[in-house]
């Protein structure tokens, strides 16, 4: 249970799972078993040299007493943390599992012609059952492959025979965002579809044509994520846009990609398969403004600081309304809209040129963007009858802290955040989260600090701008970051949740 359910985490990745089970050594409970299954495997090879086999013998009693209390308590443990993301039995878990049973009958039948003492048998099975449980993780995902290619190659050909038009969505962040702002301007003259949630993996593309286009639809929107060199490439490969869309670049999945640089040339990718085609750049981010340099056919640009074909001005804050001004060469949009923060305003301005070249019209576009509802725990707004709750629980990077930090400082009241800091950013971790404590210091009242992860390199960062360091609060995991928060939280206050763990972490 506990290995399936890290092995689907991970979008069932076999190296991010290993990393993933690595890093629960952290655990006590979870080391603890780890050095039994070693003290047994020794235990094993023994048993074959030494002729001191009634010592071996007692040794392995040993073992499976002290492995099953761990097992039971560890696994205890496990199912009582409660889980973001629940395990799901899904079709794909079941065949892992009839594959994994299958593997044991032969392992276990090939130890039953070995030995003929029931708990030598016993340990030599759990010795080797890393082995049997990598085994059905490669046999699966080869039986896994030969099921995507079938669903795969049904949704390239459904793509093909449609009329409808491809928008392409990359960047660090904001893609969702997006995403969605787009859907809801198109959606009041075309009939448009878009990928759910954050469907950005080829995978997720596949099920989201194969379920949901259909002969009349005249706009595809899709998210092109990457975790991993090559990614933007082969979806762009897979399903050719015609339209596209970069948002920006920062330090985000820095575990896989090394450096920014790095980043920057996955994104480009989408750029690069376009070609002659339409693309619409937040030249305001250096490396977005590189892309928009180095692209030969059309392109638009959108900015708040240079000479772009939208700019945008104005944008301020007010009644927890973001108000701003985009103008174009013919035509000027005054806008209004729920969404909060000046990223908001890079969003919406992103999707204005796409929208013109779909003819909506700039009174639709206005009345969208007004109509505009926030994408769950994404900056989202929730107001209580004593408090405002800004909800950025979402896989938070460098730049969307410090946006949603801003938006903070907007706010009268008491100010307190709630965050883990930033995670998966590689060695740039501590410099990361040094910074972002810095930024916290200069505009929160309290902070509390959830899981040891990035606690030191937070806690540096606001100490170095002075922060009271009894306003700051720590918390193991979110249970108890939520009876911290429930002592500390007065009337009025403003309450920032600034990234959330993923389980993995928890």
């Amino acid at each position: 249970m506990f290995e399936l359910y890290y092995y689907q985490l991970k979008n069932y990745k076999l190296i991010e799972y290993i990393r993933t089970i690595n890093s629960r050594l952290k655990n006590k409970l979870y080391l603890t078993l780890k050095i039994l299954k070693l003290f047994n495997a020794i235990n094993l090879i023994l048993y074959l040299i030494i002729p001191l086999k009634f010592v071996i013998f007692v040794n392995c009693n040993i073992f499976l007493t002290l492995f099953c209390i761990n097992y039971c308590v560890f696994y205890r443990n496990f199912l009582n943390i409660p889980k973001k993301i629940p395990f799901k039995v899904t079709n794909r878990i079941k065949r892992l599992i009839c594959i994994y049973l299958i593997m044991n009958i032969i392992f276990t039948l090939i130890n039953f012609h070995l030995f003929n003492n029931l708990i030598l048998f016993i340990c030599t099975i759990i010795a080797f059952q890393k082995f049997v449980k990598l085994a059905s993780i490669m046999l699966s995902k080869l039986l896994e492959n030969l099921i995507f290619v079938k669903y795969l190659k049904m949704a390239r050909l459904k793509l093909k025979n449609s009329k409808c038009k491809v928008i392409a969505i990359t960047g660090s962040n904001g893609k969702t965002s997006v995403k969605n702002i787009l859907f809801t301007i198109l959606s009041t003259k075309k009939k448009v579809i878009t990928t759910p949630k954050n469907f950005n993996t080829p995978l997720g593309v596949t099920i989201t044509i194969n379920n949901n286009l259909n002969p009349d639809t005249d706009i595809l929107i899709l998210e092109f994520g990457a975790r991993h060199k090559k990614d933007i490439k082969t979806l762009c490969k897979l399903f050719p846009p015609d339209i596209g869309i970069i948002t920006n670049v920062c330090s985000q999945h820095l575990q896989t990609f090394k450096s920014i640089e790095n980043i920057a040339k996955e994104k480009e990718e989408l750029s690069k398969a376009l070609n002659e085609k339409l693309c619409v750049y937040n030249i305001d981010n250096q490396y977005v403004r590189q892309m928009y340099d180095n692209k030969v056919g059309k392109k638009i640009s959108i900015s708040k600081n240079s000479k772009s074909d939208y700019s945008l001005s104005n944008i301020e804050i007010i009644n927890h309304k973001t108000k701003f001004t985009v103008i174009s060469k013919d035509c000027i949009y005054s806008l209004s809209t729920k969404l909060l923060g000046e990223f908001n305003a890079y969003n919406i301005a992103l999707c204005i040129p796409i929208a013109k070249y779909f003819n909506i019209s700039k009174t639709d576009i206005i009345k969208s963007v007004s109509k505009l509802q926030f994408t769950p725990h994404r900056l989202e707004l929730i107001k209580t009858p004593n408090n405002f709750i800004l909800d950025d629980s979402y896989n938070a990077s460098p730049i969307s802290s410090y946006e949603s930090l801003k938006v903070l400082s907007y706010f009268s009241s008491n100010k307190i955040v709630m965050t883990p800091g930033i995670v998966e950013t590689g060695k740039e971790s501590k410099s990361i989260n040094y910074k972002l404590g810095k930024h916290i210091a200069q505009i929160a009242d309290k902070c509390i600090i959830v899981n040891e992860i990035n606690k030191n390199s937070i806690l540096e960062g606001l100490f170095s701008q002075n922060f009271n360091k009894n306003s700051i609060y720590y918390a193991k995991n979110l249970i108890e970051a939520k009876k911290i928060l429930s002592s500390i939280l007065k009337k009025g206050d403003t309450l920032l949740i600034l990234n959330d763990l993923t389980d993995e972490y928890v």
